[in-house]
């Protein structure tokens, strides 16, 4: 970021050069009693799409030992120290 020696304010550009790759904070979970990190501000949705778990897999959820349906998954948000149990049933006999 250049700014010459009148002391103008730096411009969009500028500030944008300067925030081009913005600071994510992240936040330490436990999924299934094991840390996991990951970035702060995340819904549960969020979450499980980056676990590639969103798709067409069944998983019941419990939040701090409270079950959350997957209706409920997009409007909750992991907050930081959150444990999550995760529970996939498996086929067989």
């Amino acid at each position: 970021m250049q700014i010459d020696n009148e002391q103008k304010s730096p411009s969009l550009t500028d500030v944008n050069e300067v925030f081009a790759h913005p600071l994510s904070s992240s936040i330490t979970i436990y999924v299934n009693d094991k840390p996991i990190q990951t970035d702060s501000g995340q819904t549960l949705t969020d979450f499980f799409r980056q676990l590639q778990l969103d798709k067409g897999k069944n998983l019941a959820v419990a939040l701090n030992n409270s079950i959350v349906s997957k209706g409920e998954w997009p409007d909750c948000v992991l907050q930081a120290e959150d444990q999550l149990l995760l529970i996939a049933p498996i086929s067989g006999g």
